[in-house]
């Protein structure tokens, strides 16, 4: 695949990794700004995750996300990066973005399992699989 020539030297090294490994996300590499990029694979029918997208941004950062809003997650390297796509394909890490009482987001992490997500008085969080399967809601209780 010819990688945009605009690719940052960081960006550059993260996508040919990533496609190396998952060829699927080569077919929408888009250049951003600065030299970074944003890659993205649809989910399976029946998922509210929409799409895996992984980008670059500043100072050498590498983000995963789901399409919903704020389900962002911010990895350290091309290795965490590799085996946090593969738990979510596998439907064995899940993201969970949580909100208050009052709708505010309040906070975006991945969990192994529904009942390690941990919600605080009022808080509501949203566990998204990448199948679908393993979605769920989870409510402080008073």
């Amino acid at each position: 695949m010819n990688l945009p020539e605009s690719l940052n030297p960081h960006a550059r090294s993260v996508v040919t990794r990533l496609i190396s490994i998952h060829p699927e996300f080569g077919a929408a590499v888009e250049p951003l700004d600065g030299g970074h990029f944003e890659a993205s694979i649809q989910a399976p029918v029946g998922s509210q995750a929409g799409a895996l997208v992984i980008c670059t941004a500043k100072d050498r950062d590498i983000w995963l996300h789901f399409a919903p809003a704020q389900m962002w997650y911010s990895v350290d390297n091309e290795e965490e990066m590799l085996e946090i796509v593969d738990l979510l394909f596998r439907d064995e890490l899940l993201f969970v973005r949580t909100v208050d009482a009052d709708g505010a987001w309040s906070g975006t992490t991945l969990v192994r399992r529904v009942e390690a997500v941990d919600v605080q008085g009022g808080e509501t969080a949203t566990v998204m699989s990448w199948s679908g399967l393993r979605d769920d809601v989870v409510r402080a209780t008073e």
